[in-house]
């Protein structure tokens, strides 16, 4: 008995140096190095695989020295294997991003039947000791599929990068992973870690990034670059612009230099008009004008004549008139006759309401034309011109001041 507590002892001892030896010796050489990768290995805690036989559902296989994967080819899976890893060999402070690779390593310690395996995640809680095909976990497939084996007694290797990198950020609980047959069939057994035999026990092997190192001495001075291009060309420099100020000169506007008067100048030309000034003063009152009409009293008479009948003329003020027409002077037109007790010879406007400019009106004073008339009467005279008809003849408009 004391042999085989030794021998416990001794294998325990092996496995502790082997899983932390390197741990700390790569850490050591990672103070001297700029820049270094370590690895360390998970902890297996817990494996073991089910068989759906009938007979051997509810067994479990928990202290098995192996890992049994079993299918026929497109048939269901008779064996499965469980495997759960503890993290906590991972250094504090490294995360997901420290993550390089991370790799399973299984041993075939027997292959009966050729063919492939898959890996797939589990998704709930189990332990080696209680775990049967009736109540193990769920499993989630596509970590990996289609894992050749065509030769026992070998180590096989799978990527479990993104998955350990699920695991170390929470975003994937680990709840270990199962190793099932693939579609194409396969028949093997892997050491478990109750192996006494090969005691090649899976293993996670996990490569860090390590941290920041030192920075390494100066190096030497390199030989002498070539002759950089030709820079740009400069902007243009400043030229200095003189004016004359008046009576002094003027540089960039800075007036310097003393004070010269220059003679007079020529005299410009006039000024523009000036604004109108104020209203004057009232004038001298003017001669005096001659005697106004009697009575102060002006009169007029005045209308519109649209036609040939005496109602298509309107007189304002007081006058007797009737209107004629006949041949005048060789021309056929129409006569107003006014009388009225015109004491002086009365002033008259005859205005055509003219749209073509065929028609000409003009009065006259009937003594002129006809001796004997008297001389309270006035005519006005419209006509044509050329003579013709007078039919249609426009409108025209009079007035007689006496």
């Amino acid at each position: 008995m004391r042999d085989a507590i030794i021998g416990e002892l001794k294998s325990g001892t092996e496995q502790f140096i082997r899983r932390h030896f390197f741990v700390y010796l790569l850490i050591g050489m990672a103070m001297l190095l700029p820049s270094l990768s370590f690895g360390v290995e998970a902890t297996l805690t817990d494996d073991a695989y089910t068989y759906s036989g009938s007979r051997a559902a509810n067994a479990k296989y928990g202290t098995q020295a192996i890992l049994s994967v079993r299918g026929a080819a497109g048939g269901a899976a008779l064996k499965r294997s469980f495997l759960k890893f503890d993290l906590s060999t991972v250094p504090a402070g490294m995360t997901s991003a420290d993550v390089q690779k991370a790799t399973l390593k299984l041993y075939v310690s027997k292959l009966t039947v050729a063919g492939s395996f898959d890996v797939a995640k589990v998704t709930g809680g189990w332990d080696e000791t209680t775990i049967t095909d009736q109540t193990a976990p769920s499993v989630e497939g596509g970590v990996a599929t289609g894992v050749r084996i065509n030769e026992g007694k070998i180590f096989v290797t799978v990527d479990l990068t993104n998955l350990v990198m699920g695991w170390l950020s929470g975003t994937v609980p680990n709840y270990g992973i199962a190793i099932l047959p693939n579609i194409e069939g396969i028949t093997v057994d892997f050491d478990s870690k109750e192996s006494s035999t090969t005691s090649h026990e899976p293993r996670l092997d996990i490569v860090l990034r390590g941290p920041q190192g030192l920075p390494g001495p100066q190096g030497a001075t390199g030989p002498k670059g070539d002759k950089g291009d030709p820079g740009a060309p400069g902007l243009p420099g400043h030229s200095p612009v003189l004016t004359w100020s008046g009576d002094r000169i003027a540089i960039d506007g800075s007036i310097t230099g003393p004070h010269l008067t220059g003679p007079q100048g020529a005299t410009g030309a006039t000024g523009a008009t000036g604004a109108k000034g104020d209203k004057g003063d009232k004038g001298d009152t003017g001669a005096q004008g001659p005697p106004g009409v009697a009575n102060g009293v002006q009169r007029a008479v005045y209308g519109t004549v649209w036609g040939f009948d005496s109602r298509d003329v309107s007189v304002v003020s007081g006058a007797g008139f009737w209107i004629d027409y006949g041949v005048v002077s060789s021309y056929f037109g129409l006569i107003i006759w006014f009388f009225v007790p015109f004491p002086n010879t009365p002033t008259c406007v005859v205005t055509p309401f003219q749209v073509d400019g065929s028609v000409r009106c003009a009065y006259f004073h009937p003594p002129d034309y006809w001796p004997g008339m008297p001389l309270n009467y006035i005519g006005v005279l419209c006509h044509p011109d050329p003579p013709g008809s007078l039919y249609g003849m426009v409108p025209f408009s009079f007035m007689c001041v006496y």
